[in-house]
């Protein structure tokens, strides 16, 4: 009788090991590295990119006619833009990012940038990356004042 209480007890234990390996490979798959975040930010970056420089091609054929593009992009090159950029983009994106505080840290990230050289690649890139990201904030915020004044008017 001993014996068959060992065993299960081991059983009990081995499941126990099962189901908390499976929680931890279930916990990896869905909380993605700091790498994974970034490298896929950076891959939303590059995409935007690609899709305001197709713009900027087509406006060119046009003579510079018609719908432009985001100028911003010209200079962003996505592989300067770090975990700091990404998590201030994600606070925007999922609407946790307010007018005030991204003046905020707008202001803290140019005095943190100001010593790299002004015609360097890397101080481009930052320097767009937070006028795109001020204005998407700007445009936020005015759909919200409109969207505010139509149900005032309701």
């Amino acid at each position: 009788m001993e014996i068959k209480s060992f065993e299960e007890k081991i059983n009990s234990l081995d499941a126990l090991a099962k189901n908390a390996g499976k929680k931890a490979a279930e916990q990896a798959v869905e909380q993605p590295s700091q790498q994974e975040r970034l490298e896929s930010f950076q891959s939303e970056i590059q995409a935007i990119k690609d899709g305001e420089m197709a713009k900027k091609a087509k406006w060119e054929e046009r003579g510079r006619t018609g719908e432009a593009y985001d100028p911003h992009f010209n200079d962003i090159n996505p592989d300067y833009l770090g975990d700091f950029e990404r998590s201030v983009y994600e606070k925007y994106k999922s609407n946790d990012l307010s007018e005030e505080e991204f003046g905020q840290l707008r202001s803290e990230t140019a005095e943190k940038y100001k010593e790299i050289p002004a015609d360097d690649e890397k101080y481009q890139t930052l320097r767009n990356f937070w006028a795109y990201l001020g204005n998407l904030i700007n445009i936020r915020n005015a759909r919200r004042k409109i969207e505010e004044i139509r149900k005032r008017k309701e």
